[in-house]
């Protein structure tokens, strides 16, 4: 659309990389359509010169530090926005994204800097709301809570910026440094 190609113009246009993981209502199809490239030690999807989608179950070694991602999730309401939009079906990772994501993992020593996803662990999604449904993909991430070495996750798909126990961030709208978050900010 005309507001798309306005707002990936001033994107482009950026003197800085933009490095992003899918959330769950994307537009699968036009992301597809991006060449796969190697970036930082792994594959990425090359949107422009300076944007880069960073794929599921990837690692990246970005500035020394070790980044694994993983984007989509599962949508609540998926039976209704599935029926008249069959690319969000894509929004759920495979069995076998999840299943490469754990060889990933235990390939690097079951240790990375941070983590950055779409959606937290199960048990993390229900510090901020109490009803949040237990997903597969949440299970999985709380697996890696248990076997995984990290300093710390970040994950979107609860629209809030809340720092939660010791080391988990909800980001939305917030633009965090991600090697220094001040202990007195409040969110």
């Amino acid at each position: 659309s005309n507001i798309e190609n306005k707002k990936m113009k001033i994107l482009k246009s950026k003197k800085f990389r933009i490095l992003f993981i899918e959330g769950t209502h994307e537009n699968f199809d036009a992301l597809e359509n991006f060449p796969i490239v190697e970036f930082g030690g792994s594959y990425a999807r090359q949107i422009a010169d300076n944007i880069f989608q960073l794929m599921r179950g990837q690692i990246y070694k970005i500035e020394g530090k070790l980044i694994f991602t993983f984007g989509g999730g599962e949508i609540p309401d998926k039976v209704d926005i599935c029926e008249g939009n069959p690319f969000f079906l894509r929004q759920m990772p495979t069995k076998e994204q999840i299943e490469n994501a754990a060889k990933e993992l235990i390939a690097n020593g079951s240790e990375v800097n941070y983590i950055i996803t779409h959606e937290p662990p199960n048990q993390i999604a229900q510090l901020i709301d109490r009803d949040a449904p237990a997903t597969d993909l949440g299970s999985f991430f709380l697996k890696l809570t248990q076997t995984v070495k990290f300093e710390k996750w970040f994950f979107g798909a609860l629209h809030a910026d809340k720092k939660l126990v010791a080391k988990y961030f909800a980001v939305f709208d917030d633009i965090l440094p991600i090697e220094r978050i001040e202990k007195t900010r409040k969110f």
